[in-house]
């Protein structure tokens, strides 16, 4: 699940008015997103564990300074040869960790009724948005930045059995930081798993500007993302830190991420309105009991994997170590690593529904 992850200079047309300041005191971090009024205020506090994890990633003084070449990790990851592996470990249309069985605990708590309009932002390659339209007959937009992503939902869905669920889902090639893709007030649930972590700091809080704008009054959000501890409670790990530079992610802790949450406002013609988290989860156990059970499955199935695919073997061992990186991350020994859930609404300016 990946969204967009250009570098913010290259982005003009779509983020002109876009700035970010780090202060000494009181305002930290304000963000305007280009197409939505909206502010971003974080205290400080939370602005230094931002700041924090955006260094973490950085390599040579600056965010894009040590990054790897976007471009060309993309295309690498997802070629029809990748995205065959990823759904040979997590099952068709899944890419992450414990596949179809999770989707049940994601979807839980936002009270989904049939005839709702769902947005999927990152959603691959349409498992989740499909099991969202199958067992709650909601009408699901799934999108995604990557053009072989769409190209693959699309395809699988024109392959799938006659059913009335089959066309409740349509899916687009497009970016959370793109406040133009939807009119304001278009959905009643907005879904995200395991996606913003790909954007920075100031990206993430354009998106979630434009969560507040698509989402109607009262409508809610499920979000679960990788994210850390708070260094007050303690220094990140090796492991961890490196973790992030070799996979160009930017994750944040529970109290930064809520800031950036609530602290987006989205003021339209069909007037304001802010995103408030009524429940903020770690599920960080669960996401190693997954990683090592899938782990334990690749590794019964490796002789099958290396002979279905190019290069097997080198990929294997790329992905098992992966596997350990997360699985030792994620340990309580470690506690690093933290799997978010974040769960909320929309609420009019003011605090009104």
């Amino acid at each position: 699940m990946l969204l967009a992850v250009t570098r913010l200079a290259s982005r003009s047309a779509t983020c002109a008015h876009i700035r970010v300041r780090l202060a000494v005191a009181g305002v930290a971090l304000r963000v305007q997103p280009a197409g939505v009024a909206a502010t971003l205020d974080v205290p400080m506090s939370t602005a230094r564990a931002a700041s924090t994890a955006v260094k973490a990633t950085s390599v040579g003084g600056g965010v894009e300074s040590g990054a790897p070449d976007r471009t060309a990790v993309h295309d690498s990851r997802y070629t029809s040869e990748s995205i065959a592996r990823s759904e040979f470990i997590y099952g068709e249309g899944y890419q992450g960790p414990g596949g179809a069985d999770t989707m049940r605990f994601f979807s839980q708590d936002l009270q989904l009724k049939q005839g709702e309009r769902v947005l999927e932002i990152g959603c691959g390659l349409g498992g989740p948005a499909n099991y969202l339209a199958q067992t709650y007959g909601v009408t699901v937009t799934g999108m995604d930045v990557q053009p072989a992503m769409i190209e693959e939902c699309k395809r699988k869905q024109e392959r799938m059995p006659e059913s009335p669920s089959k066309y409740l889902t349509t899916f687009l090639e497009g970016s959370a930081t793109d406040g133009s893709l939807f009119e304001a007030a278009t959905f009643d649930v907005v879904f995200c798993r395991d996606t913003l972590l790909y954007l920075e700091v100031a990206m993430k809080a354009e998106a979630f500007a434009n969560i507040a704008k698509w989402l109607k009054p009262g409508g809610r959000f499920m979000v679960g993302d990788f994210g850390h501890r708070s260094t007050e409670e303690g220094a990140l790990s090796h492991v961890f830190l490196d973790y992030m530079k070799s996979t160009d992610v930017h994750m944040i802790d529970f109290g930064t991420y809520k800031a950036l949450i609530e602290g987006c406002t989205a003021r339209t013609a069909k007037g304001a309105g802010q995103l408030v988290v009524t429940k903020m989860e770690a599920h960080t156990e669960l996401f190693r009991t997954l990683n090592t059970r899938d782990l334990e499955v690749f590794r019964s199935r490796r002789m099958e994997f290396c002979e279905k695919f190019l290069d097997g073997d080198e990929h294997a061992d790329a992905l098992v170590k992966r596997w350990e990186k997360k699985i030792a991350m994620s340990s309580r020994e470690d506690g690093s690593f933290v799997w978010q859930r974040f769960v909320g609404h929309k609420v009019a300016s003011g605090g009104q529904n």
